[in-house]
């Protein structure tokens, strides 16, 4: 009896703490509590600000940054609840476009961290980079 006891329990914690990810644009919405929550973003800088888009596409998120210069890179990956407004990007796959700075070609980027503070503020930070969007 104690071990169906402890097995319940376990089985319990196990699935409380389990994530919960999206590689859909309706499970994006849905775990970040907002039906129509943007897919469009621009970044809140005065100079030649980034422009996020997010999509699907393969069971994946895409997530594309560009700027006036042009592409900066294409994502591919699942985004994850980590707490209450805060999230994680998970790459599989990223390529840099040619408009990226070569500092940030030079990086191994597998998560990208992600604020949802509010929905008309995201903000982004990986590495040594720190970016804050607005809906476009």
């Amino acid at each position: 009896m104690k071990a169906l006891l402890f097995a319940i329990l376990f089985l319990v914690s196990s699935l409380a703490l389990a994530e919960e990810c999206a590689s859909t644009i309706a499970e994006v919405r849905n775990i970040v509590g907002n039906a129509a929550a943007p897919l469009n973003w621009k970044e809140n800088s005065n100079k030649n600000p980034l422009i996020l888009r997010l999509s699907q596409g393969s069971g994946a998120i895409l997530l594309k940054l560009s700027n006036s210069k042009g592409p900066w890179a294409d994502v591919t990956g699942v985004i994850c609840k980590t707490g209450g407004d805060s999230y994680v990007a998970r790459v599989s796959n990223l390529t840099w476009g040619p408009a990226a700075p070569s500092m940030a070609k030079m990086a191994r980027i597998r998560e990208i961290k992600l604020k949802l503070p509010y929905q008309s503020l995201l903000k982004v930070s990986v590495s040594m980079f720190s970016f804050e969007f607005s809906p476009l």
